[in-house]
């Protein structure tokens, strides 16, 4: 074998170790800051995918598996703190998604299947203290959720079975000021309204979160 055809060899094994090793596609702000990293195999993104902030903090890092998202990603607020963390597996959302505020302050704890709310969900105020928990299933209330005010009091109660159920509110006190029928988990059928004396105040009728009808007119 000659020195020519070796040569060629060499370069096409090279070729070959080059393409299934894969590249990293860059880019820079104006300023010189790097503006996203994106590693490719094969011609689909496969491995850590970043991006910045043109002050140079972390935008976004995400995991890609042959072109899909699987693993955890995260974003970043511009000041550098966590804004949200989800979990994928072949493209779609599934496990927990946290949401923090701009100061880092969680307010929201969600579960996915597929894209598709399914599990617990948590909502929280500012200070930690929790402003209503319940439970998804395939992206419909479903059981008991439970509604709380900033002093930790419960102000509203929903019994859902696939998206339908009753939602009631009450105030501070623990009247009952507002009782609401659902469907498709929004307002569908009446909504009864209270003033703070019990005395009935108003009547509506929503239909697919819209209200159709208002008593009296």
């Amino acid at each position: 074998m000659n020195r020519s055809t070796l040569t060629i060899i060499a370069i096409f094994s090279a070729m070959l170790l080059i393409s299934g090793c894969g590249q990293v596609k860059e880019e820079y702000w104006p300023n010189g800051n790097k503006k996203h990293e994106i590693h490719y195999r094969k011609g689909e993104m496969d491995g850590i995918a970043k991006w910045w902030y043109e002050n140079g903090r972390l935008q976004q890092q995400v995991e890609y598996q042959e072109g899909r998202l699987n693993g955890l990603s995260i974003r970043f607020y511009e000041h550098g703190v966590r804004a949200v963390q989800q979990m994928y597996k072949d493209g779609y959302k599934n496990g927990m998604t946290v949401e923090w505020d701009r100061s880092e302050k969680k307010i929201l704890e969600e579960n996915y299947k597929n894209d598709t709310l399914n599990g617990v969900s948590r909502r929280y105020y500012p200070t930690g203290t929790i402003k209503s928990e319940g439970y998804y299933s395939m992206g419909m209330y479903t059981g008991t959720w439970f509604y709380w005010n900033e002093m930790a009091n419960v102000v509203g109660e929903g019994i859902f079975e696939d998206g339908a159920g009753i939602l009631k509110e009450w105030n501070s006190r623990g009247d009952l000021i507002r009782q609401s029928q659902y469907r498709n988990n929004v307002k569908n059928g009446i909504e009864t309204v209270w003033d703070e004396k019990g005395n009935k105040v108003n009547e509506i009728i929503y239909k697919d979160g819209e209200i159709y009808q208002e008593a009296g007119k």
